[in-house]
């Protein structure tokens, strides 16, 4: 397991506004504690990226995984890492996370451009009636070049990615999501090697139930259509943590471990957990 380089978090002073569709949400970024002016500020939206439904189908843990209560092997169509379900009435108030920006490998047999996208998020697993998603993409084509790009959504709102704030493969991304209510949330994100980062308040969204917290590497699709998913480099979710409203904080331990079989039944992807806060997800095949 590779531990993420930490830095203290730096507050914003620019400024930036922008009014999407369902919703209303506000952006300051800063690099290495100098604020970016809000006319360097940019969010380009993209046709919502549709989510397959991820269904659970309980069986043992992987062999070597560290367990406090018991946790669940899932298997879905587009899903591989952890995800934590509360029963209600218990709800969830932040989730937070560090974690690898893809590395892809071309996957042998399919056409490029080839994709994985990795992301903290709230709802979406149990709860399908809205996803609220921060990471990062990566998408490598047929010569092998890879572009990386920040991102997020609320879906079923449209998605946005950042050009403000760059990455590349390899990189450590930090993301942290504070809810205020169903329909109102706080959003960090950390290029943690390159300096940048950027803090939106977002309003007025698809009212999230609050019952999941999720640690995601997916095959996600696009607007057009679906993408192929690449092999990749081993992914981690370090220091993974969420808040219940009342306080109470848990990681990972009797969650859901998401892993992905493609249309053959072949796995494409694994998650295991290496304990209560880090999580490693593995490119098969």
């Amino acid at each position: 397991m590779r531990t993420p380089p930490l830095r203290s978090l730096v507050l914003f002073s620019a400024l930036a506004s922008t009014v999407i569709a369902e919703f209303t949400f506000t952006a300051t970024a800063s690099q290495n504690g100098k604020e970016i002016p809000s006319s360097e500020l940019k969010f380009v939206r993209h046709e919502p990226r549709r989510h397959n439904h991820n269904f659970l189908d309980e069986t043992e843990p992987e062999a070597g995984a560290q367990l406090g209560k018991r946790d669940i092997t899932a298997y879905g169509p587009s899903w591989c890492g952890a995800s934590q379900q509360l029963a209600s009435p218990e709800q969830i108030s932040s989730v937070y996370g560090v974690f690898t920006v893809p590395n892809l490998k071309l996957r042998a047999g399919l056409k490029a451009p080839q994709n994985a996208a990795a992301w903290v998020g709230v709802d979406g697993g149990s709860c399908n009636r809205a996803l609220l998603q921060a990471g990062v993409t990566t998408l490598i084509a047929s010569n092998g070049q890879q572009i990386t790009e920040a991102w997020w959504q609320w879906w079923p709102s449209a998605a946005y990615s950042i050009p403000s704030i760059p990455t590349a493969p390899g990189d450590w991304m930090a993301v942290n999501i504070t809810i205020m209510s169903a329909t109102s949330v706080n959003i960090k994100m950390i290029s943690i090697q390159r300096g940048y980062t950027l803090v939106m308040n977002a309003t007025q969204g698809a009212p999230l139930c609050r019952t999941d917290a999720d640690w995601i590497v997916e095959d996600y699709y696009d607007g057009a259509g679906g993408i192929n998913m690449a092999g990749f480099d081993d992914i981690w979710f370090e220091y993974t943590a969420a808040t219940k409203v009342g306080g109470a904080t848990i990681g990972v331990d009797g969650g859901v471990f998401w892993n992905i079989q493609n249309s053959a039944g072949q796995l494409q992807c694994s998650s295991l957990k290496w304990d209560n806060s880090n999580v490693r997800v593995r490119s098969l095949m």
